[in-house]
């Protein structure tokens, strides 16, 4: 399950980073073609499809099928039996160590999730050592403050009620909480265009949500915290989210006005000494001077950019696309199995009583035994057999001739395990067990299946 998520995440990483990739080479014709909306709404589309790492759009899957021959005869597959009188003495056999063998996916499945866990912990602690070390010197606002922000919410039509108080531990406006928000004002005296303009920015945030847009870009963030590309989106979502906040405060303004927020930034700027935290947005972040100086270009700029409906639209269909061949990529890859994968699925489905998993790896006419009453399975080592003798004794059966097999369509693996069954239930045998699995496949591109199964020749 943990591997399989994995390779879907690696996955979708890889081709949306082509994508985020290109987005940052072509940023100055996009920053200059297309206003700041157009990008906010490409990044969060981007940051979603990586929270969803999974493929919505599956191929026709490839079935296995058996040439007619193999198909006249039904076989069936089941455990070596023993007698009741030795039954009761197979408990001990399974005191024996077993060595759990991982397999190179299966570790970086693992150290994958815990990189997941570790970002997510983080952010969270972050978040409420940030609430416990502000909150605690919020107090209310009073008069002039509190006309000017229930004007400006009916003026927005905005309904919910939203708290606003002041703090004198931090020196730059910001709006913090999801299920909760208020607004945080420093204790700072503000003119009352100046505090029109900032209420209106924060409130502007609230309506776009841009909370649980922080939100999304970090999931994704911890998700493909291997993936570099994943913190360009991050850096490059914030200062989309503020630009577009900039432009919904000046829209329809006069350059007046835009000069007086602009004004009303940098006022806020020299101040500013505050400690970020990822559930929150901040009248200013400033990110150095380059970034605010394009964030001024950008309040300052009245010239009417294009929509940009169709590249945006060639920009989410490149993405679909790149994930339907990742679909093709990964059925493939499922459906042309590696022969040791194969086995080990066996023994996983073994271990858990599950049939129709057992029955998943097995050639179709091949018959499972789902009663196996397995109470414990430890597998010790699967890998490639190479002694040549059994694909010479398989090459001389009836049925790879009659099918015209080669060496191509047969493979053969060596397991070893320790299993106990419910001998109360069935008289299978318990203990070490030293199996040697012939698996086949009809052609290149048909999967591995297990058609038989017996003891190593030494």
């Amino acid at each position: 399950m943990i591997e399989a998520m994995f390779n879907n995440v690696v996955q979708v990483s890889l081709t949306t980073s082509i994508v985020i990739l290109a987005l940052l080479l072509f940023s100055p014709v996009i920053n200059k073609r297309y206003p700041a909306k157009w990008s906010y709404y490409i990044w969060i589309a981007l940051a979603a499809r990586l929270v969803l790492p999974f493929n919505f759009i599956q191929p026709a899957a490839l079935q296995l099928s058996m040439p007619p021959a193999m198909n006249e005869t039904a076989y069936t597959l089941s455990m070596p039996r023993v007698d009741s009188t030795v039954a009761t003495n197979t408990v001990a056999q399974q005191q024996a160590p077993a060595i759990v063998n991982l397999s190179f996916i299966q570790i970086a499945a693992i150290l994958w999730l815990v990189g997941v866990l570790i970002c997510l912990i983080y952010h969270l602690i972050g978040y409420l050592l940030f609430k416990k070390s502000v909150y605690r010197w919020c107090t209310p606002v009073k008069g002039q403050y509190i006309d000017t922000f229930n004007n400006l919410l009916l003026e927005m039509n905005i309904q919910r009620p939203i708290r606003i108080v002041s703090c004198r531990k931090l020196s730059s406006p910001m709006m913090s909480g999801i299920l909760k928000p208020v607004i945080i004002l420093p204790d700072v005296k503000f003119n009352k265009d100046q505090l029109i303009l900032i209420l209106k920015h924060e409130l502007i945030h609230y309506k776009h949500h841009d909370i649980v847009y922080k939100l999304i870009i970090v999931l994704a963030q911890a998700l493909h915290w291997f993936n570099p590309m994943i913190y360009f989106l991050s850096r490059e979502s914030s200062r989309a989210m503020e630009k577009y906040c900039d432009d919904e405060v000046v829209k329809n303004k006069s350059m007046l006005y835009r000069e007086i927020y602009s004004e009303t930034i940098l006022a806020v700027m020299k101040a500013t000494r505050i400690r970020t935290t990822v559930f929150s947005t901040y009248f200013n972040i400033s990110g150095g001077h380059k970034i605010m100086k394009d964030r001024f270009v950008n309040i300052l700029n009245t010239n009417k950019k294009k929509k940009g409906i169709t590249a945006a639209i060639v920009t989410l269909a490149f993405l679909m696309l790149s994930g339907m061949l990742v679909a093709c990529n990964s059925t493939t890859t499922e459906k042309v199995s590696i022969p040791v994968e194969v086995v080990k699925q066996y023994l996983t489905a073994t271990k858990n009583n599950d049939a129709k998993g057992v029955q998943a790896t097995l050639v179709e006419d091949l018959k499972y035994d789902d009663n196996m009453a397995v109470i414990s399975l430890e597998v010790i080592e699967v890998k490639e057999e190479t002694n040549p003798s059994y694909l010479e004794y398989a090459l001389e059966s009836q049925q790879a001739k009659e099918n015209g097999w080669t060496k191509d369509n047969f493979a053969f693996v060596y397991a070893k395990y320790n299993i106990q069954h419910d001998n109360e239930l069935v008289p299978y045998k318990s203990g070490l067990q030293e199996t040697v699995f012939e698996l086949v496949r009809s052609d290149k591109e048909s999967p591995w299946r297990i058609m038989d199964q017996g003891g190593p020749r030494y």
